[in-house]
């Protein structure tokens, strides 16, 4: 996903979080009520033929983060890209965590961000984000 689809992505999800939190309607759960979510992802979950090239990982969040906390996590249920640097905060709203990653062709791939037994990104209050599981594939070049 190039940062043109990321950012019209992120400003979707952005403008549907704030017209759920500007409704009258008390049925309505406001941002305020719930755990921290991934909006987006690059790549897109579940995506398939992701160029092999490709160097970093991002998890877009909902709201601001703690900085210095995260869980990009594996389980034995798949296999996780291999890891070349620490993740990192993108931007000074802490929105976007990078992981910097080395993708072989023709692989399936699935990370944990935050998982039931890790989940240290957590919102500025100490809020847990939900664990998201981000699978995808790389071509075979």
């Amino acid at each position: 996903m190039g940062n043109t689809t990321l950012a019209t992505a992120v400003s979707l999800c952005a403008w549907s979080v704030v017209a759920a939190c500007g409704s009258d309607d008390p049925n309505t759960v406001s941002v305020a009520d719930t755990r921290p979510q991934v909006i987006a992802t690059e790549p897109m979950d579940h995506a398939v033929d992701v160029d092999p090239s490709l160097t970093e990982l991002r998890a877009v969040f909902d709201r601001t983060m703690r900085d210095n906390n995260w869980s990009w996590a594996s389980t034995d249920a798949g296999d996780p890209p291999e890891v070349t640097g620490d993740p990192y905060f993108e931007d000074d709203a802490r929105t976007i965590n990078v992981l910097p990653v080395h993708l072989e062709p023709g692989r399936d791939y699935l990370i944990w961000i935050n998982s039931a037994d890790h989940d240290n990104f957590k919102d500025e209050e100490g809020v847990s984000a939900a664990p998201f599981a981000l699978s995808f594939s790389t071509s075979a070049q």
